[in-house]
């Protein structure tokens, strides 16, 4: 228990330890005595009834302007009741008449004191999941990329005559839509000779049926492709298109 000296004090100093015991005794209030929440009781008394004697109150709160309550056990069906309604208010801890303003009192009140923690409030927590997967970048590098990974690629690769068949029908629609003017133009923006534009386009002349089946030829898992260009400009050299198709019906 802390130990309280014995000192003298001056009518200055005793005005002030009594202005600091009324603080002390504010702040006791505060902690001791508050009001609970207000409830409502409620005396039934019969007023025609086929015994005597008191009822047992019923107890319930206010809620939405309404009061609902169940009937004791002790009232029949049927009876006739009259409604009491009874506000009180409850309090919690103690009244100033039962403060302990002894030195053991104060200084149990001085130890809850400085027990109290300050009062921390943490700003609420917002988890946002999205999935990420690792791919190599330009440099070679792993990278973190949004969304889930790329379906892995299919074994093998696309044959080369069916890219240049691809690269026909590519060229040939820039030209009918009017983005380049004719396989000069192109022959500038690719970067190429314009007899190698005339050599890709010239796959347009085949069969259409075969131009479909070369657009969709299998895919070469090891070692050179089957059909390569040379065998299909023999093949072009054929005006006729049953010619192409008995040639190609040979090679492929």
């Amino acid at each position: 228990m802390r130990e309280w000296p014995e000192i003298e004090l001056t009518p200055e100093q005793e005005e002030e330890a009594a202005a600091i015991e009324d603080i002390l005794r504010a702040k006791a209030q505060v902690r001791y005595t508050f009001k609970a929440r207000v409830l409502v009781v409620v005396s039934a008394t019969p007023t025609s009834c086929h015994r005597e004697g008191s009822v047992s109150p019923v107890r319930t709160i206010v809620q939405h302007r309404r009061i609902e309550i169940e009937a004791p056990d002790d009232i029949p069906d049927g009876t006739v009741v009259e409604v009491r309604v009874v506000p009180t208010i409850e309090t919690i801890g103690l009244s100033e008449s039962q403060w302990d303003d002894s030195r053991s009192g104060t200084d149990t009140w001085f130890q809850w004191l400085d027990s109290l923690q300050p009062l921390v409030l943490t700003p609420p927590t917002v988890s946002v999941r999205r999935k990420f997967h690792l791919a190599h970048g330009r440099t070679g590098h792993q990278e973190l990329r949004p969304g889930p990974p790329s379906p892995p690629l299919p074994e093998g690769h696309i044959p080369r005559i069916s890219r240049l068949m691809a690269l026909a029908i590519r060229f040939e629609q820039l030209i009918r839509e009017g983005t380049v003017k004719d396989q000069a133009d192109l022959a500038r923006l690719a970067h190429i000779r314009r007899a190698r534009v005339t050599q890709i386009m010239d796959l347009l002349l085949l069969a259409p049926e075969i131009q479909e089946e070369i657009l969709f030829l299998p895919l070469v898992m090891a070692g050179r492709d089957k059909i390569i260009e040379r065998v299909v400009r023999v093949m072009i050299m054929a005006t006729n298109w049953e010619d192409q198709r008995t040639y190609w019906a040979s090679v492929k």
